[in-house]
């Protein structure tokens, strides 16, 4: 059994990054959730609980098999979603979902976020893809999302929200946040209709024969 006083760093800085996504308006006060593995462990985040106010006694720990070793602890909704993204990249460490406004939105229309308006969206985000739609908490969305993290590091969940990976806490929360803000930077792009707004990075690229990597 592990005791809530084990792998007290990690949960912190779990505890601390799920607050740092209330208080950046990148989730609403019982939504989202993060995952950090840990060895053959993962930690994650509760159920039903005030995101904003979360502490590291409150996030719980699983076997990579889905054991809750914290069983006075509800886990998230969404463990098996987490699970089913770990295993399938194991080059990752932490995984983040959120329901960011902007981005969400795009999650509901046949519209992608334009990633190359940057280089710096471009350089963190790559391509989001879209996972199709499926009932939150069921195997269904996990299938759904740990199929398009094999091709991309930024999902977006039909109709439900947003999913970013990486090698550390930090690296999946920049990705929330940048992608929020390429997803406005397109909002308000599509509001202007002079053809002079909202040129490709790529078309840079071709006209000084650069390359991004």
């Amino acid at each position: 059994m592990i005791l809530l006083l084990e792998y007290y760093d990690e949960k912190v800085l779990v505890a601390d990054f799920m607050c740092r996504l209330y208080e950046r308006g990148l989730t609403t006060i019982l939504g989202g959730n993060i995952s950090l593995r840990v060895g053959e462990l993962v930690l994650i985040t509760p159920a039903n609980v005030d995101k904003g106010r979360l502490t590291s006694n409150q996030i719980g720990v699983i076997s990579m098999e889905g054991e809750n070793l914290t069983p006075n602890i509800k886990l998230s909704i969404e463990t098996d979603m987490h699970l089913s993204v770990l295993h399938n990249r194991t080059d990752i460490s932490a995984v983040i979902h959120a329901h960011p406004t902007t981005a969400t939105f795009f999650s509901t229309v046949d519209t992608d976020i334009n990633t190359s308006l940057t280089s710096e969206a471009f350089a963190i985000l790559g391509v989001p893809l879209k996972a199709p739609y499926a009932p939150m908490g069921t195997k269904q969305l996990a299938n759904s999302v740990s199929e398009a993290v094999k091709k991309s590091n930024v999902v977006l969940m039909e109709n439900h929200g947003v999913l970013t990976i990486g090698e550390n806490l930090l690296e999946a929360f920049n990705r929330m946040e940048v992608l929020e803000s390429t997803a406005k930077m397109n909002w308000i792009m599509k509001s202007f209709k002079s053809k002079n707004y909202g040129k490709n990075l790529s078309s840079n690229i071709k006209l000084s024969g650069a390359k991004l990597f």
